[in-house]
């Protein structure tokens, strides 16, 4: 049997053919190499999306010449209309199936003239997409390729699976290492100082482009802690301070980073968190705080793939800063 990890044939009874998969990108290979060899695709590929775009992760193409890290337009593709659109994730001669010509006459303009397709999705934890597992070929195939879906679906748990397995081993990591620092602790509330929110929106953009993920920004800014420090003392300030933070700790997800980024400013930083989830945790926080009789103006932003996290950070400060002028 063929040994998939690309090392070629091991020997029998060797136990390292057995090793668990080194990362995500391994196992992607492996299973491409195993459908390549079991159906009749020209193309099989595992993408990523990223905004309107999608990036080849593991591929082997002998029909349209893709390359791994080839990127391509995501609205345009079968896949969007088989994720998306509701399309049948096989699709044994496309020409049959009217729903799907417009993809497919943008495919062939791309250069890539599809008649077969199979594709399917590549989940996160929380349910969000990653990107597909697709296979594809300029002829048409017989009906009965549909007998393979069981198999292809399989293969996308599997995938999906190893990806949620690295991403939270990652999280944690990142985590452990910035704990055991202490000059990345705000000695006040507890939460992670400016130092280390830096440190984490620079680790966490990479983890965002290298697997595709989400993330979101929500900024908090106090209104009146000069006031409350003028009338009520210092110690009063300190309180309310560290009421915001244990507020920030008891709304926002476990995975969410949670720091104290200046005086009376805070902000946490939402992995695998979507605009709508933004908007969901924006709205905890701002009803946490009315609660509690805090008053802060709050700003929220989603990373855009082609920008980044750190102007995702100034959208979210421009939107606090537009909700303090309104109250004034």
């Amino acid at each position: 049997m063929a040994d998939y990890r690309g090392g070629g044939h091991g020997a029998a009874g060797d136990p390292s053919r057995f090793a668990p998969f080194g990362d995500f990108l391994s196992a992607a290979r492996a299973v491409v190499g195993y459908l390549h060899e079991r159906l009749d695709f020209g193309l099989l590929m595992v993408s990523r999306k990223e905004g309107d775009r999608m990036r080849v992760v593991a591929v082997i193409d002998s029909a349209y010449g893709l390359q791994e890290q080839d990127e391509l337009s995501w609205t345009d593709s079968l896949c969007r209309a088989t994720v998306e659109a509701g399309a049948p994730s096989i699709v044994p001669d496309i020409a049959g199936i009217p729903a799907l010509a417009e993809a497919a006459g943008k495919e062939a303009e791309a250069g890539r003239p599809l008649r077969s397709h199979m594709g399917l999705p590549l989940l996160h934890p929380d349910g969000s997409l990653y990107g597909t597992i697709c296979a594809a070929d300029p002829q048409p195939k017989p009906g009965d390729i549909v007998e393979h879906l069981p198999l292809f679906e399989l293969m996308a748990q599997l995938l999906s699976t190893v990806l949620a397995v690295e991403t939270r081993a990652a999280s944690e990591v990142r985590r452990a290492e910035l704990a055991e620092e202490e000059s990345l602790v705000d000695g006040l509330t507890g939460l992670s100082n400016r130092r280390a929110w830096d440190r984490y929106l620079e680790i966490e953009e990479n983890r965002c482009r290298r697997y595709g993920v989400s993330a979101s920004v929500v900024v908090v800014d106090l209104d009146h802690l000069k006031e409350v420090n003028d009338s009520e003392g210092h110690a009063a300030g300190d309180a309310l301070l560290r009421l915001v933070a244990e507020t920030l700790e008891q709304v926002s997800r476990e995975p969410d980073i949670c720091s104290r980024t200046g005086g009376d400013e805070f902000a946490v930083l939402a992995v695998d968190c979507d605009e709508t989830a933004a908007d969901a945790l924006a709205e905890r926080v701002e009803e946490a705080l009315a609660q509690r009789k805090v008053q802060a103006s709050i700003g929220r932003a989603t990373r855009d793939p082609i920008t980044g996290l750190q102007e995702a950070v100034r959208r979210a400060d421009q939107g606090m800063f537009e909700a303090k002028r309104n109250k004034r």
